[in-house]
Order: C-alpha cells, then structure tokens, then sequence
C-alpha cells in the first residue's frame, strides 16, 4: 500500500533510471501534465510508451477551449493539483514537451464506451509491474488518499509479468474494445501551449487571477437586480465605491461579511447605503449600529429630511453602540430596550467597528459571563439571529495589533474559529498568531525593508484579506480611477 502518489512516482523513476530503450505499457485513467513533468526526465531512457485510457469518463471534449477557459479537474491532463500549477505560468512549455514526447514515443488507445477495463496497470519490460488503484497523478500536499498497489519485479517473477504483458495486447489489439486516440489526445495538449491572440491571454489571465468570481462579477451582478441599478443611490456613486459595492455584496453573500476599509473621505457611508438598499430590496431587515456622533448621519436617510441628497427612502433600524449595554429605557431612535429584538436582522450594519475591537470577558461571583456590548452584540445579535451577515466600516479596523482584526473578524463568523476552512484556512486566530510573529521577527531585526515583511508573511494571511477586506487609499483610486472618478467623494 502506497500512501502518496509521490512514492508511486518515485518508484517509477527509479526503474526507469535505470533502463535503456525500455518499452512501457500502461493501463491507467490519468496520465496529467504534472506526473509527466515529474517523470520527464527519465523518459529519455524509454524507446516506447504504449498507453490506454480505461475510463472514458475523464476524457476532455475534443474541441476548442472556450471563452470560459473552463478545465474540468478530472480530466486525463488535469486535477486541481495541476489547475493550481497553472497559475504559476508554466504549463505552457510543460505541454509543449509532453506534446513532443507523445508524438514521438507514444501510442494511445481508448476504451471504447459500453467496454470496461478495470483497475490501473504499469510494465516496464518484462522485469516490473505495478498494478493497482493509483492513478498517474499527483495530489495537493493536504489530500490523504491512499492506494493499494502490488509491485512485482524480478527473473523469479518474470512469468507472471509475461501473463499480464499478455492480457494488456489482447486488449490493445482488440478493436472491438480499445480504439486509437493518440490525434485527439494530441489536440487537447496543443489547445493547452499553443500561441494564442492577445485577447485570448488577456480573458485567460483574468481567469487564472479571478476565475472564482468572474461569474459573479458587475455586469451579471447588476442583472441580478434590475430594479437595484434604478435606485440614486447607485447611480450616485462613483465607479471605484460601485466596485466596492459590488465586492462587498459578493464578500456577504459568499463568507456572510465583510469590512470596507477605505481611507477617509472616500465615501464608505454612501457604500453601505449602497449596500442596504441591495438587501432591502430583497426585503431583508436590516440594523445599523453607529456611535452617537454618527446618529444624525444616518437618520437623514430615514426620513424626509431637506439635508437629504437622495430622494429615496431607507428602511433601516438605528441604534447606538451603547444601546447594547443597556437592558431598559428607550433608544434614540424611540425603541424600547426591553422589549427590542436584536435577533431577528438579516443584516448588521457597524459603523466604526473598530469600538469592538477588544472582547475582554468579565465574570460574575457565579462565574457567569457578563455581557458587555461585544458579547451582546456576538450572542443576541448575531448568533441568535438567522444567517445574520455582517457589514462593518472602519477606515482604522486595527489599531494595535492584529488581535482587532480577529475580534473584528469573530463578529462575522459568529466567533466560529474554523469558519473558512473550506478556504484553507483551518484556524483565522492562529493565522493571525503566525502573521503577528513574523511582524514582530521583522520589527526586531530592526529592517528597514517592507519587501521583507512582505514575503515571509504566510500566504493565507493575504487570502483572509481578500476574502473579508476592502481597503484602498486615496492614492489607490485616483491611480486605478483616475482624478475626475473621484471628486470630492461623499462620506
């Protein structure tokens, strides 16, 4: 039993290393781009490859990539391992030199459909054989898969490797149940290395950079919602805050959240109204939380009032961030605190959520929590509400130490420490543990060099970023946007 195709490979490899003009035989349902790359070496030692597909099912249509770029992880030259080593750019040429050598070295037969060859085969002469469930693939780091193979070599075994060189050209020979593919196979590598236009690499950058959400991106985003793109709102809003809406609508229905950090002055009430009149349209109930000083701000869109740009009416309910404090009277906004239902909001809405950047947890002489505003915003708002998802401003969302964004972040993800694992990312506190290292390591050596910072920072880190956060400068839009998309934008 082989626990990792790694060892498989290598198994190969060693055998081959060590052959002249070997002639090899093979029954298999994969064969991707990355195992030939591993193998590549190696072949120089091979006179001949015979090979048969066995599962049809995996087999790419024989036709031109489309505009879509689509590539099934499953097929015969891709599995997601080889999708992600695409992104590195170096498949083109990997291709290329599988194209050759199949060209040159292999022949390539198929099942035919309604035919069935099960279980995988490689002989190597008449002296090794592996027979088995892997497959000719390798498999990302994280993924345990295990094989059962038998590996039979050497004189004392020769015999049984004659019987099963035997059965494979029956089935190679036999044209009521194998059928050449060697010319279609051919075709699909070429599709994969060969010079395209400039348009065909600009979508297909686009697609390696943004694949996952070019299906959800503004023109499809605004025909989700015809009646959405009619509102003033939108069509008050500069380009750069109608990408953030659009992103920051993507982010809340996909991870449930989202923080729209934009410097100062660069309009983030106006996107999240924005935002609101997204959900409310879809009759979604939504709460705004805002420190006292902001009230007036958001009232004026809650009633007919002259200081009013917009001639459109929100429906949002308002109350103040130590509205979650108290248990009785009645808020600003004329709710009565004991009787109000923080729990049945669709979205929450926080303005300067950087106030709940520290949960410090406080007990009574009964060892019962006591809720301050961040528990009772966490247990009565969100986590009793229903899918509650979670819109929050800050231009400032840390401000000592990433522990304000985790607290920030543990709002969204209803304190669920392993809410992205799906995204990779097992644990978003000791994530931010390692990244909170490597800035202090950085700060201790004393280097003066961000680039630094920057490359020993883990990967998943940036991903968290982008999965949760908008924020740009000022110099950001107007480099991106230009000068007249920016104006004096509206806060």
């Amino acid at each position: 039993m082989e626990n990792s195709a790694k060892k498989f490979i290598e198994k190969i490899n060693e055998v081959l290393a060590e052959k002249e003009n070997a002639v090899v035989n093979i029954i298999n349902d994969k064969l991707t781009i990355s195992v030939f790359t591993a193998l590549e070496k190696n072949l120089k030692n091979v006179k001949e490859i015979n090979f048969i597909i066995r599962d049809t099912k995996f087999i790419p249509k024989n036709n031109e990539i489309s505009r879509e770029f689509e590539i099934t992880p499953n097929d015969i030259l891709y599995n997601s391992y080889d999708i992600k080593e695409k992104n590195k750019l170096k498949h083109f040429a990997k291709a290329k030199a599988m194209y050759d050598f199949i060209k040159n070295n292999v022949n390539v037969r198929k099942v035919k459909p309604y035919q069935k060859v099960n279980g995988n085969i490689l002989i190597i002469d008449d002296d090794f054989m592996i027979q088995g469930t892997s497959s000719l693939e390798i498999y990302e780091k994280r993924v345990n898969r295990y094989d059962f193979d038998t590996t039979i070599k050497g004189e004392s075994e020769k015999s049984q490797i004659l019987g099963m060189s035997k059965i494979y050209d029956e089935i190679w020979n036999n044209n009521d149940v194998t059928q050449d593919y060697k010319q279609e196979l051919l075709e699909s590598l070429e599709f994969v290395y060969k010079n395209y236009n400039p348009e065909f690499l600009y979508y297909f950058t686009l697609n390696e950079l943004f694949g996952d959400r070019l299906d959800s991106g503004i023109e499809r985003f605004e025909n989700d919602s015809e009646k959405f793109k009619k509102t003033e709102i939108w069509n008050s809003l500069f380009d750069f805050q109608k990408d953030c809406v659009v992103s920051a609508i993507q982010k809340l229905q996909k991870y449930g959240g989202c923080i729209i950090a934009d410097s100062v002055g660069l309009g983030k009430t106006f996107e999240a109204l924005a935002v609101i009149k997204y959900f409310e349209i879809r009759n979604d109930n939504v709460l705004v939380l805002t420190p006292a000083k902001l009230y007036d701000n958001w009232r004026s869109f809650t009633g007919n009032y002259k200081d009013s740009f917009l001639n459109e009416m929100f429906n949002y309910k308002i109350m103040f961030h130590t509205d979650l404090s108290r248990t009785k009277g009645e808020s600003k906004s004329g709710y009565e605190l004991s009787r109000f239902d923080w729990s049945k909001f669709d979205l929450v809405v926080i303005d300067e959520s950087h106030n709940f950047r520290n949960r410090i947890a406080k007990y009574d002489e009964n060892d019962e929590l006591i809720m301050n505003r961040y528990f009772k915003l966490l247990h009565d708002v969100i986590k009793s509400g229903k899918n509650t998802k979670v819109l929050l401003l800050s231009a400032t969302p840390v401000n000592n130490s990433l522990v304000d964004l985790k607290n920030q972040i543990s709002i969204i993800t209803s304190d669920h420490d392993d809410a992205f694992s799906e995204q990779g990312i097992s644990s978003v506190g000791y994530l931010l543990k390692k990244a909170t290292q490597v800035i202090n390591d950085w700060e201790k050596e004393g280097s003066q060099k961000k680039d630094e910072l920057l490359d020993n920072l883990p990967s998943d880190f940036y991903k968290l970023l982008e999965m949760m956060t908008i924020s740009r400068s000022r110099k950001h839009i107007t480099n991106y946007y230009g000068t007249k998309n920016i104006g004096k934008s509206k806060e």
